[in-house]
């Protein structure tokens, strides 16, 4: 086992994100259910929204949350550092880039 499975080498972060996805995806689907039965509750004979938009709906909000983190993060690799380190890396936020605007952003959308 002499290299790093998460982060092969040569690799960068902007696939990490990927990852992410389904988390916020989970996340909007929970907020989405609760406010559709919280909608239900105050007003029975409203017309509740169709499951697949719902669906389809957290699935693209969860993309575009997701989508800037390639841009705040930067693969760091060790082995220039660290020999004995080679083929794997750490991935660390991008202090260069203002990342307040984003911030804000994922605040005021949730």
């Amino acid at each position: 086992m002499g290299r790093n499975e998460v982060f092969p080498a040569g690799s960068d972060a902007s696939g990490l994100h990927r990852r992410d996805i389904p988390l916020h995806v989970a996340m909007l689907s929970h907020l989405l259910i609760a406010w559709d039965r919280k909608r239900w509750l105050t007003d029975p004979l409203k017309v509740r929204l169709p499951a697949f938009v719902c669906s389809c709906a957290s699935w693209l909000a969860g993309l575009v949350i997701a989508l800037p983190y390639p841009i705040y993060t930067t693969f760091l690799d060790l082995e220039p550092y660290l020999p004995g380190f080679a083929g794997v890396g750490i991935c660390a936020v991008n202090l260069v880039d203002d990342m307040q605007e984003y911030m804000r952003g994922l605040f005021v959308i949730m």
